[in-house]
């Protein structure tokens, strides 16, 4: 993040907390589960852990939705700096 603001580049982060579609399974003893979003808390961009599972168990399926979305944010904010802010 620091190279790209030194360059003027813009970074993306996710945008998302950790646990997004699942806030209460971070209060749980195992952690949250293989379909929430952002399980690991990245801000800076999307991981995944693997947890030593072989795919095609790995990656989850929350860690491939949220790669998913991921995309679409830098879709939509590469948008906006084409289109303008509106707002």
């Amino acid at each position: 993040m620091i190279n790209a603001a030194q360059h003027g580049m813009i970074y993306v982060g996710t945008g998302m907390m950790p646990a997004a579609n699942n806030p209460a399974s971070m209060n749980a003893i195992n952690g949250s589960g293989a379909e929430v979003h952002n399980r690991i808390g990245s801000f800076a961009g999307p991981m995944a852990a693997s947890f030593q599972v072989n795919p095609p168990e790995s990656p989850s399926k929350g860690h491939l939705e949220i790669v998913h979305a991921y995309g679409q944010r830098v879709a939509e904010i590469t948008l906006q700096f084409l289109r303008g802010r509106s707002n």
